[in-house]
Formats: C-alpha cells, structure tokens, sequence
C-alpha cells in the first residue's frame, strides 16, 4: 500500500483505509504524527493527514525510500564483520 499524496482524495477515506493511511504516514516519518495523543476521530485523522501532505510538499519531510533503507541496511550489516571475524 502506498502512501495517498492528494489532498483530494483524503475526505473520502473511512475505517480501515483511513487507519492504514495513519500508520503508513507514521511510518514514513511525519513529523507532525511523531509526537501527541492518538487521534481516534475521522475528522482530526484526516486533519493530520493533510497536515502532513502539507509538510511534505513544502519539504519539511522527506519520504523514506525502501531501496535506500535496504541499502543501507546491508551496508551496515557488512560492516558488522571483518575477515578477521570468520574462522
């Protein structure tokens, strides 16, 4: 699932798509779903929401991009061992 950058198409999300597009922003790191209570009302999960498309589309937020973090990732895990290591 991917995360929904249209500001139009957020009023018509409800339930479980609505819940899902939360974590997903969570996730990604939105800064304004870091910190705070936990929204349980429609209507301030959708304010959220466009909050955070705001924040993204003035670049207060970046998102997170899989194939960087696997790089990454994998990069660390090489460093974890040397040679040296392996017997």
């Amino acid at each position: 699932m991917d995360l929904i950058l249209e500001k139009d198409k957020i009023p018509d999300l409800k339930g479980k798509a609505l819940a899902d597009q939360l974590k997903l922003f969570k996730k990604s790191g939105a800064p304004n779903l870091q910190i705070g209570h936990q929204l349980t009302h429609v209507n301030d999960i959708q304010q959220a929401l466009l909050d955070a498309i705001d924040l993204y589309k003035n670049g207060s937020w970046k998102l997170f991009d899989n194939e960087e973090e696997d790089k990454q990732e994998e990069s660390n895990s090489e460093e974890d061992f040397s040679d040296e290591d392996w017997e």
